[in-house]
C-alpha cells in the first residue's frame, strides 16, 4: 500500500492549519506535499508534486474552486478533489458532482474521525480507480505497440492514460532463463493467465509503472527513475532496479530472468523502435552469462538467410556422416562466435528436424535438455546425438544408415502402401542398389521383410482385440482378409483363427 500524495488549497490559514493537524498524515499512509492559499500557487504546486488528492476551498481569490479543479485536472487527469466549504450548498454540491469531485465537507463540521472516514474512503477509490487505470493504460500500450499505431491515432482516452509516458520513462525487457530447445513451450509461457500485472515488483512507490506480457516476455515501463536520463548515475539506477525486479520474479515463479536495457530513457514517442531493438536482443541469452545486457546502436545483421545449410539431411547423414558433422560444427561455432541468434536457430532447426526424421524426439528428454542454457551446451547437446543416432544405425546392429532407414521406413508406414522405389527415393539412391544391400545385410528382400512385419503386427492384434479379420487386414496394410489368411499360414504355419484360438490372452 503506497502513500498517498496530498495538498491543501485554501485562502484562509487556519484551515490549513486545522487540516494537519487533525489526523496523523503519515501515520494514517498520507503524504503531505504542500499547501496553497490562491489559484496561481495552487497551480505550480499541482505541477511539481503531482498529487493524489486535492482539498479545494469552494471560493478562493480571482478563480471559483470548480473552476481551479477543472484546470488541474488538466495537468493531473486522475487526480481526487474533496471540496471544503464554510457551509453546505446544493447547488454548488451539484456542480461539484458534475466534475467529478469525490465528496463535500463543510469545514465548522470536520472532525479527526469524519477526515479519517473520508480518507479511508478516497483511498479505497483511488486504489480501485488505480488499479483499472493499469488495466486500460497496459491495454493502451499494447495496442499502441502490437498496431504499431501513432499517437494521433490514439483514442483521447488512451491519451490521457499514457500520458505519464509522454515524458521519459525507463523501459525494460526480461526473459525467462528457459532451456534454449524449450523456447516457445509451455514453460516459455509464464504470464499467459494473467491479464494485468503478472507480478508486484518491489518498484519505489508514487511512480506510474507497468508490467505487462508480450510475446511470452515481460516488458516494464516505469518513471521511477527521476533526474538523470543517461550516463553513470541513470545505468547504476537502472541495474540496480533491475536487480530488485529479478529478485521478485525468482521469488514469484523461482526462474532466473535475463533482461536488456538501453543506456537512455525512452518516450512514447521512441517506444516503438527501442522496443522492437530490446525485444530483438532478447534471445541474446544465449551467448551470455550475464544477468542483464545493455544494448546499445542497432544490433548486428543475421547471415542465416545467406548461409546454406541445406546439407544437414538424411542423405548426407547417411551417405557422408562426418563431412555433414564437421561442417554443421563449423556453423554452430560461426553463429556462437558472430551471436548470431537467427542462424544458431536455424542450424538447430535443421538438426532437429533430422533427428525427427529418425524418429527421435529430444523435446520430451525435458531432464537432459532442461540445463540447456547456453549455446556452448546445445550444440555439444545435438552434435552427440547425431553421434549417438549415427552409432545405433551403424556400429550397433551391424547394419549400414541406407539399410537401418529402410527398416524405419517399414515400421513407420507398414500400415500404408509403401514400395522399395519409395524408400530409395526419400534416400536419393537408386532401388536395385538399395534392395540388394538390404537383403545381403538383412538376409531378406524389401517385401519380405515387409510382410513377416505386418504378420508380426497382425497376431499382436489377434491376440489382444476382437477385431475382424477383414478388419485386421486393413489395420496392417494388407487389402483382403484371403490375402491376409494366405501370407499368415505361409509365414506362421497356422491360420489367423487358429492363431487366435491358441494364443488369445483376451
Amino acid at each position: 500500500m503506497r502513500n498517498l500524495k496530498v495538498t491543501f488549497v485554501d485562502d484562509e490559514s487556519i484551515v490549513i492549519s486545522d487540516l494537519l493537524t487533525l489526523i496523523d498524515w503519515e501515520n494514517s499512509g498520507f503524504i503531505v506535499e504542500g499547501w496553497a492559499y490562491s489559484p496561481d500557487n495552487a497551480l505550480r504546486l499541482v505541477k511539481q508534486c503531482s498529487p493524489d488528492i486535492v482539498f479545494m476551498d469552494v471560493s478562493l481569490p480571482g478563480m471559483d474552486g470548480i473552476e481551479l479543479c477543472k484546470k488541474i485536472k488538466e495537468i493531473v487527469p486522475f487526480v481526487t478533489f474533496i471540496i471544503l466549504s464554510g457551509y453546505m450548498n446544493f447547488s454548488y454540491a451539484q456542480r461539484a458532482i458534475d466534475v467529478g469531485i469525490f465528496t463535500y465537507l463543510v469545514k465548522h463540521e470536520m472532525t479527526s474521525e469524519k477526515l479519517l472516514d473520508v480518507m479511508k474512503k478516497v483511498r479505497a477509490k483511488i486504489e480501485k480507480q488505480e488499479n483499472e487505470n493499469t488495466l486500460i493504460r497496459t491495454h493502451a500500450l499494447k495496442n499502441y505497440l502490437q498496431r504499431h499505431l501513432t499517437i494521433a491515432q490514439l483514442s483521447i482516452l488512451e491519451q490521457a492514460h499514457l500520458s505519464p509516458y509522454r515524458k521519459q520513462f525507463t523501459l525494460i525487457m526480461l526473459t525467462a532463463l528457459v532451456p534454449f530447445l524449450l523456447r516457445g513451450s509451455k514453460e516459455h509461457s509464464l504470464f499467459s493467465s494473467y491479464t494485468g500485472s503478472p507480478v508486484e515488483l518491489s518498484i519505489p512507490e508514487n511512480h506510474t509503472t507497468n508490467i505487462f506480457e508480450q510475446n511470452g516476455d515481460l516488458v516494464v515501463m516505469t518513471n521511477c527513475i527521476q533526474n538523470v536520463t543517461s550516463g553513470k548515475d541513470y545505468l547504476f539506477c537502472v541495474r540496480q532496479l533491475i536487480n530488485t525486479i529479478q529478485n521478485d520474479l525468482l521469488q514469484k515463479f523461482g526462474m532466473n530472468f535475463f533482461a536488456v536495457y538501453l543506456p537512455r530513457t525512452s518516450k512514447l514517442e521512441t517506444l516503438h523502435h527501442d522496443f522492437e531493438l530490446l525485444h530483438k536482443c532478447l534471445p541474446l541469452y544465449i551467448f551470455n552469462k550475464i544477468p542483464a545486457m545493455q544494448i546499445s546502436g542497432q544490433i548486428k545483421h543475421s547471415i542465416a538467410a545467406e548461409l546454406d545449410i541445406s546439407f544437414i539431411n538424411r542423405d548426407g547423414f547417411l551417405n557422408s556422416y562426418q563431412e555433414m558433422v564437421d561442417k554443421t560444427s563449423d556453423v554452430l561455432d560461426r553463429a556462437c562466435k558472430m551471436e548470431d541468434f537467427g542462424l544458431f536457430s536455424k542450424c538447430v532447426n535443421q538438426i532437429l528436424l533430422l533427428l525427427s526424421g529418425f524418429g527421435m524426439d529430444i523435446i520430451k528428454n525435458k531432464t537432459e535438455i532442461s540445463q540447456l542454457l547456453d549455446v556452448e551446451s546445445v550444440s555439444e547437446y545435438l552434435l552427440l546425438q547425431l553421434s549417438e543416432l549415427y552409432r545405433s544405425n551403424t556400429l550397433k546392429s551391424g547394419l549400414s544408415a541406407s539399410t537401418c532407414f529402410v527398416i524405419n521406413y517399414i515400421k513407420k508406414n507398414y500400415n500404408s502402401w509403401l514400395s522399395l522405389s519409395e524408400a530409395s527415393a526419400l534416400l536419393n539412391s537408386n532401388s536395385m542398389y538399395i534392395g540388394r544391400k538390404f537383403k545381403s545385410e538383412t538376409g531378406k528382400a524389401f517385401h519380405e521383410y515387409l510382410a513377416e512385419y505386418r504378420i508380426l503386427q497382425a497376431k499382436e492384434l489377434l491376440c489382444s482385440t476382437n477385431m475382424k479379420i477383414r478388419d485386421i487386414a486393413q489395420q496392417i496394410g494388407i487389402s483382403n482378409s484371403q490375402y491376409l489368411s494366405k501370407t499368415f499360414k505361409k509365414i506362421t504355419g497356422e491360420t489367423p483363427y487358429e492363431y487366435r484360438n491358441q494364443h488369445s490372452y483376451k
